[in-house]
Formats: structure tokens, C-alpha cells, sequence
């Protein structure tokens, strides 16, 4: 059985002298020896607890700057038993990082991604002892070093962090002294569900996969031996998406997680245990849609099993009712000439529901919200009389505005607008001063958006970012200037013959501990999700930028006030038809464009790197292009040429991510 099986229901099996823990279960772990409060400064602990890794402090010492913290509120924590070993996993609560050593710059530990891949490491896994005399009391010795190194000891405590206790200790800063004390660690009982004098001295896996709190071997649960996986179809349901995930052994739909328990036959309440186990329920199917969805599921998985549904009669007549109690808006009974008063519940079988008595027994599925990215309300104007500017721009089939001979933007109208500028002015061919190089889109607190091929040299340190302008010329009162503490370019960017890939990202360095202020000027913008439906052909967004308005008259015409035009998109089809006649200019995935076929309208030289946004029903905002290229400008014919944002949000997740960024805004 594959060890994300154990993970995911957080199975734990015996493990004799340590306790069964749950994810409910998670506490905050501390040293047994107090920490002298002269330790706490910026550093390395703030606090006695441990807690997650977080990079928005970094470390006097380079070779610690992703090491463990300590803090005053810690995170919570818990064990979970490796299947086939005697070592133990240290997770989090929410599951998503685990407690890992390794060998970068000496013997050190850090917080790593909870994968599949990390789960089977060595470096991952702790061979843990626990104290004879107090049960909440423990070591840890890694299991690299437990059967190869074994001359390295337990993980301790000290002024710098944590450290492994070996012979070469000499090597960790002078100011650290080994303490047997320090290496033992307390589990904190506050805030947790139960005491760890409450918690169970093991744990044990049953059949079906399950752990034992989940499953009994009285005769309420009966397990089965599942159907077999039918071979065809299979890329049909997968666990997550670029704005969605689910975790192994669910199925993503609609932003809603689908989980079949195939082992598994019990009576309704057991069954309703076990999806709230999961922050679930029983499955109600509310479209015709998600119905659709769950027969292919089960025609796919268990073609011929029968699963509990959600649906429950009223304790008086036999009307049946969500889940939560609320009217059934989309039904697919069974007809039967016969019911029972009894057939107060629900199951799922050969495409139909069928009523049946709530002592029955049936298989489980379960259904829970999916973990969507979300951060704060994004993609929004703050001001309300430009927003409704926006919004009959958005509901009127009517081209208005320009940015090339074009109209200007109100205050607020594009918070999200960045500009790239020189530190120091630049003169073209014709000694006119640039000051305004390319746009950007403000999509993070610390984070812009932007072209690779605003950088073609990769040297970011001659720019400045600028958010919350209106005229680049004058100040607007509402300007907030960062440098650039970061570049990083597409690693596929190329120039040749058309920008490809052509997307970038600026982490903003911090002012005052603080990157963007948010404003009414200044707003993150959204990046496009399900939330923002976009037709491939005819739908009305705006790009925005202070670039060129006059091709002929070049960047004499370049505009002091920001500018904007609403543009509608282009098919495909359309575009490559039009680029593509000698050369493969346009590709398809990674570019989209926009324009009008007669021409007039459109982004320009200094453009470049900004915004094309979209609204949806909502009122929000996503940035769905990045200005990229064109033949010309506003010529007909010649739509221009954007980056594809959706194609590129796992590279710009993970690239944030990897560079001390937290979850998106979305």
C-alpha cells in the first residue's frame, strides 16, 4: 500500500512507549529544559515553541537562513507512524509540511513539502524515544544517521538553533554548549482537543486502510473486497488543477473533492463519521452536472457498487431534503411502485437514488471543499464612480478609449498598474528623455508581474518599480517606489523569431519592513481562475499602460497620464492566420490576442510588460495577458499579442513559493 494512503487518513499502527496521535491532536512542542529568555532575539527564537519555517525574517547567518524558529505561538504539531518501519513522521496539523534533516551546510533540519517523494526519504523520518517516567517526553535521532551514522545523536536545542549532538560539535557556533536537558522534547498538552494522558497507548490499521478510531470490527462495518479499476478513461479524474487541490485519493470536480471508500460497508451514521472525519459529507449531487460527474466516477471506479447519499427525509412525512436541510433543486429518483415509512435514506446505484432504511448498508462517498487559493479580496477598484465606469464598460458592446491617440485613466481606474522605470533617465536616438520603460501588474503584497523581454540582459538593478502613479510626470500623492530585490525570467524566454515565453516576475523589496501599501491606488490584481470565464473570441477587457500613442511619432508621443482601451479578444484561429504566414510567430497555450480588425486601437512600445484585464460577473479584476508583441501598433488587422497568464500561474506559484512568497492572491 502506497505510504500516501497512510498519510492522507493519518493512519498510525502500534508503536510501542508512544502515543497514538491524530491530526485533532496536533500540540506545540518545546524544549523539557526552560529556554533563557536572553535567547529570544530575531535570529533564531522569539519564542519557546517550535514553529513553521517563515522567510519574511531572514538570519544574521546565511547558512541558517531557512533554519527552524522558535516563537512565542508556535504551530501545532503531531507524530504519525511510518508504514512498514518503526520510524515516525513529524507533520503539521494541516499536513502539508514535514519536520526533515539534511546535509546543506552542515547537519541542519528544516520544514519540507509533505510529498510523496520527501515521505520517502531517510532524512524525513525520526526513530523517536520516549521517556520511561513521562509519557509526554521525547527524543529524536534521525534515521539516516540511526543505522549508518550512528556515532551522530539526538536533535537538541541551543542558543543558534537546532543541532545535532556528534563529535564534531566544534563546528556549530561557539556559543553552543551540548545539554543533555535540551535534548529532550515536551509535547504541550493547551491548545489541544485532549490531554496526552487521554490519547490511546496505539493505534492499529484495519482492513479497508482505515485507522482504527475510524473502523470497528464489530459487524456495523463490513469490509468488502473492492471492483476492480477499469483501465480505460482514467485521465478523466484527476486530484487537482492550477487553482484547486484535493490531496491523493480524491477527485477534484468544481472545486469540490470526491472521495470513493470502496472497502468499506456500513450503516449511514458510520458513513456520515467518516466524510466529517474527512471535513466532509455524504454526497448530495445539486446539477445535473455534478450527477453526470459522480455516475462516470462510479461507472469508472465500482461500477456496480452502492453508496449512501446525502439526501434524508423529515422525521414526518416522507419529503426528502439536502443535507442541510434544504429543499432537493435536482432529483433522480428511482421509480418504485412500493416504499417503506422506514426509507428515510438515500443511496446511489445504476445511475439512480434510491430510498432505502437507514440501517442498511451501503458504501461511502464523500464529498468536501477543495483547497482553493485565497488570500484576500483581490482584482477590485475601490473607488465606486470608477467602478461603474468599469462596469459599463464592461456590460456596453462599445469600443471606447485608447491607449495608442487615446483617453486618459481616472485615479484608481487601474490600481494593479505598475511602472518599470529607470533609476537614471535615458535619452533615445532622438535625445528625448525616457524615464517610463515597461508596465507591470501588481499581483502580491511583494509581487509584479511582468515581460522577460523588458530585461533582455537580465540586470534588473537599473529599474525601479513605481505603484499607485497616475501621471509619471508629476506626483500624484500617491506613488510608493520599491527596488528590485529580485528578478526571475522565464526559463524558456526566448526573443527569436517572437517573444516566447515572455513573462517575468520582480519580487518588490521591502520599505520599512513592508513591500505595497494597499490603497485605492493601489491593488493587487487577480490571476484568472474559473471565476473569470473567458471567450476565446469577443470578450471585452482593457490593457492599460503609459506607452507610445502615436507609431509614427515614437516616444515623443509616449504618454504622461496613465492610458486605457478595451480591447476584445481573438481567436486562435484568427491570430495565427494573421502571424503565421511565413514563420510560426504565434503559438497557441502560451499567447493569446486581442484587438479590433480594423485597427486604431491598441498597446504600444512602453506597454510592454502590462496588464490586460478582464472583469467578471463579480466585479473583480484578473490579469489574463501580459503585453507582449505585434506587428506595429494598432494596425489593422494586426491584433496585438499577450502572454497567456493562465498557461504560466504553476510557474508563477512556484516561483513565489520558492523565493519566500506565500499563497497568491487570488
Amino acid at each position: 500500500m502506497k505510504i500516501v494512503l497512510f498519510l492522507v487518513a493519518c493512519l498510525i499502527a502500534s508503536s510501542k512507549g508512544l502515543k497514538c496521535m491524530r491530526p485533532s491532536d496536533a500540540r506545540l512542542i518545546t524544549s523539557s529544559a526552560e529556554i533563557p529568555t536572553s535567547w529570544y532575539n530575531i535570529h533564531w527564537h522569539s519564542g519557546p515553541y517550535m514553529a513553521l519555517d517563515d522567510d519574511s525574517e531572514e538570519h544574521e547567518d546565511a547558512s541558517h537562513d531557512r533554519g527552524i524558529k522558535f516563537t512565542s505561538t508556535g504551530a501545532k504539531i503531531w507524530w504519525l507512524k511510518v508504514p512498514l518501519g518503526n520510524s515516525h513522521y513529524i507533520i503539521n496539523q494541516n499536513q502539508t509540511k514535514l519536520f526533515c534533516a539534511h546535509n546543506r551546510g552542515g547537519l541542519q533540519v528544516n520544514w519540507y513539502d509533505n510529498t510523496e517523494a520527501n515521505r520517502g526519504e531517510d532524512w524525513c523520518k525520526w526513530d523517536i524515544e520516549s521517556n520511561a517516567s513521562d509519557a509526554t517526553l521525547f527524543r529524536m535521532k534521525n534515521h539516516v544517521f540511526s543505522d549508518s551514522v550512528p556515532e551522530v545523536g539526538h536533535l537538541y536545542l541551543d542558543i543558534t538553533g537546532l543541532h545535532f549532538d556528534y563529535d564534531e560539535n566544534s563546528h556549530n557556533d561557539v556559543r553552543n554548549r551540548v545539554d543533555d536537558a535540551r535534548k529532550w522534547w515536551r509535547w504541550v498538552d493547551q491548545p489541544a482537543s485532549r490531554t496526552f494522558a487521554e490519547l490511546s497507548d496505539a493505534c492499529t490499521l484495519g482492513e479497508s486502510g482505515l485507522p482504527d478510531f475510524l473502523e470497528t470490527s464489530s459487524d456495523d462495518v463490513i469490509t468488502v473486497r473492492g471492483a476492480r479499476r477499469r483501465s480505460s478513461g482514467a485521465n478523466r479524474f484527476i486530484s487537482k488543477n492550477k487553482f484547486a487541490t484535493c490531496g491523493h485519493g480524491w477527485f477534484l470536480f468544481k472545486k469540490k473533492c470526491y472521495r470513493l471508500f470502496r472497502y468499506i460497508v456500513t450503516r449511514r451514521g458510520r458513513a456520515v463519521g467518516i466524510c466529517s472525519y474527512f471535513n466532509g459529507s455524504l454526497v448530495v449531487p445539486k446539477t445535473r452536472k455534478e450527477h453526470s460527474y459522480v455516475r462516470r466516477l462510479l461507472q469508472h471506479y465500482d461500477i456496480r457498487g452502492k453508496y449512501w447519499l446525502g439526501m434524508q427525509a423529515s422525521q414526518r412525512g416522507n419529503r426528502f431534503y439536502d443535507i442541510d436541510g434544504s429543499d432537493l433543486t435536482f432529483r433522480k429518483w428511482e421509480r418504485k411502485r412500493t416504499t417503506f415509512d422506514t426509507d428515510r435514506c438515500s443511496y446511489y446505484h445504476n445511475r439512480k437514488w434510491h430510498k432505502t432504511n437507514c440501517n442498511a448498508k451501503y458504501k461511502v462517498l464523500c464529498k468536501k471543499p477543495a483547497d482553493v487559493r485565497h488570500v484576500m479580496n483581490c482584482g477590485r477598484i475601490q473607488i465606486r464612480s470608477v467602478d461603474q465606469i468599469m462596469q459599463r464598460e464592461y456590460e456596453s458592446e462599445e469600443i471606447r478609449g485608447r491607449v495608442v491617440n487615446g483617453a486618459e485613466a481616472a485615479e484608481g481606474q487601474f490600481p494593479w498598474q505598475a511602472s518599470i522605470r529607470f533609476r537614471v533617465p535615458q535619452l533615445d536616438t532622438e535625445g528625448n528623455q525616457i524615464i517610463h520603460n515597461c508596465g507591470g501588474t501588481l499581483i502580491d503584497e511583494c509581487w509584479v508581474l511582468t515581460a522577460a523581454h523588458c530585461f533582455i540582459d537580465g540586470d534588473a538593478t537599473i529599474f525601479t518599480v513605481r505603484l499607485g502613479d497616475l501621471n509619471n510626470r508629476i506626483s500624484d500623492d500617491t506613488e510608493q517606489d520599491f527596488a528590485i530585490e529580485r528578478l526571475i525570467i522565464h526559463e524558456e524566454f526566448s526573443l527569436y523569431p517572437s517573444a516566447r515565453h515572455d513573462i517575468a516576475l520582480l519580487k518588490l523589496a521591502k520599505v520599512n519592513g513592508r513591500c505595497a501599501r494597499y490603497t485605492d491606488a493601489v491593488q493587487p490584481a487577480c490571476l484568472p481562475d474559473e471565476t473569470f470565464p473567458i471567450k476565446q473570441k469577443g470578450e471585452l477587457c482593457q490593457v492599460s499602460g503609459w506607452g507610445v500613442t502615436n507609431e509614427s511619432l515614437g516616444q515623443s508621443s509616449a504618454a504622461a497620464n496613465l492610458m486605457w482601451v478595451t480591447l476584445p479578444t481573438k481567436s486562435n484561429k484568427y491570430c495565427k492566420s494573421r502571424y503565421n504566414k511565413r514563420t510560426e510567430l504565434f503559438i497557441d497555450d502560451i499567447m493569446i490576442c486581442a484587438g479590433l480588425k480594423t485597427g486604431g486601437s491598441d498597446a504600444c512600445t512602453g506597454d510592454s510588460g502590462g496588464p490586460y484585464v478582464c472583469r467578471n460577473s463579480e466585479g473583480k479584476y484578473a490579469v489574463v495577458g501580459v503585453v507582449s508583441f505585434g506587428i506595429g501598433c494598432a494596425r489593422a488587422r494586426y491584433p496585438g499579442v499577450y502572454a497567456n497568464v493562465a498557461h504560466f500561474i504553476p510557474w508563477i506559484n512556484s516561483n513565489i513559493n520558492a523565493n519566500g512568497g506565500k499563497s497568491i492572491v487570488t
